[in-house]
């Protein structure tokens, strides 16, 4: 996805269609996992505060803190890139009027801002993704671990069970009768 200052709103309908995607997949996947070991009385409440928090709250905070980085990162560019141009620099003057260059070191160090803000937004999410990916939110069986562990080390798993003690193995004095 490009940041140039020649872009047009053609090189975003991409970028645009993946967010709206992947909003609606949060929306939906975070709403079903609030909502899955509650029953209907629990979770109109539930729901309420859940959508006012992603609708309003959220939205607004997270919105506040993108701009403020955004600002401080403008000013931090905007530093950079100016330090070296005043009245006396030879190609500063080549350009004529000296005051047009606040223009392009203002949009130079705004695309500059936006492509640092949107690298680290793009870590934060690897981050999150690798959490996701590596945090088991159903818990694993230690059954499971061990048959996972012999198979990757290619050992056999004759005669382990995924889930434990079957009932036919249970001897028939044993089982109570009903």
């Amino acid at each position: 996805f490009m940041i140039a200052p020649v872009i047009v709103i053609e090189f975003l309908l991409l970028p645009i269609f993946l967010k709206g995607v992947g909003m609606c997949i949060l929306f939906i996947v975070v709403s079903l996992l609030v909502v899955d070991k509650l029953g209907p009385m629990d979770m109109l409440p539930v729901i309420s505060i859940f959508m006012a928090f992603r609708t309003f709250i959220g939205t607004s905070l997270f919105s506040a803190v993108f701009t403020w980085a955004l600002y401080k990162l403008q000013l931090f560019q905007m530093s950079n890139l100016s330090s070296a141009v005043d009245g006396m620099n030879p190609f500063a003057t080549l350009r004529g009027d000296t005051s047009l260059l606040y223009k392009s070191v203002s949009a130079q160090a705004t695309l500059m801002a936006v492509k640092q803000l949107f690298g680290y937004v793009v870590l934060g999410g690897m981050i999150i993704l690798v959490f996701v990916l590596l945090d088991p939110f159903n818990h694993l069986h230690h059954r499971k671990l061990i048959l996972s562990r012999k198979r990757f080390r290619g050992e056999s798993t004759k005669g382990y069970r995924k889930r434990g003690i079957s009932i036919a193995d249970i001897p028939a004095a044993s089982v109570p009768a009903e």
